[in-house]
């Protein structure tokens, strides 16, 4: 058996890495990356976005994790508003994911997360289990009562799986 666990990209620290593989942690996933492919409308910090420096940045954490035991194993991309919502600006995310995909082969990484959410994640209040640790909730009747709305985001089911196909198509070889 193996144990993956994840940090996002300001957390990669040589004293996380070294905690992580002393509690017996094999294999690592960057949850976000600094990529632009992941991020809706203009960034408020500087994102990579070509092949060359995505790949660089990969061959960097890779020889981090590795100095420390670890294998970059995967990294965790979200699906931006243009992609997942169909708007004019999706071809050229859709591009900047293709870059991430590429440089993650050129580097070895085998693993790609990714979510396709429009509207986001659906939750409830949190509920709390074993030595007062936080989960994640969703209970349906509970949300039904305060249904969130997003009136930037409308969408329905139909387009969801168009934008979805329409993406994946692009993506997958």
């Amino acid at each position: 058996m193996n144990i993956q666990d994840q940090l996002p990209d300001n957390q990669l620290t040589d004293d996380n890495l070294s905690f992580f593989k002393a509690i017996g942690v094999d294999y690592l996933t960057i949850n976000p990356p600094p990529f632009a492919a992941t991020v809706s409308g203009p960034a408020a910090e500087p994102l990579l976005k070509e092949r060359g420096e995505i790949t660089q940045y990969l061959k960097e954490k890779r020889t981090l994790a590795e100095s420390h035991g670890l294998r970059l194993y995967n990294i965790a991309l979200a699906g931006p508003d243009e992609i997942t919502l169909g708007t004019p600006e999706r071809d050229d995310k859709i591009e900047l994911w293709k870059n991430t995909l590429r440089a993650m082969g050129e580097v070895g990484v085998p693993a790609l997360g990714y979510n396709f959410k429009p509207i986001g994640n659906f939750r409830t209040a949190t509920s709390f289990g074993r030595g007062g640790a936080g989960y994640s909730t969703f209970v349906h009747e509970e949300w039904e009562k305060d249904v969130p709305s997003h009136p930037d985001k409308q969408i329905d089911e139909l387009g969801m799986w168009r934008n979805i196909e329409y993406f994946l198509e692009r993506i997958v070889p």
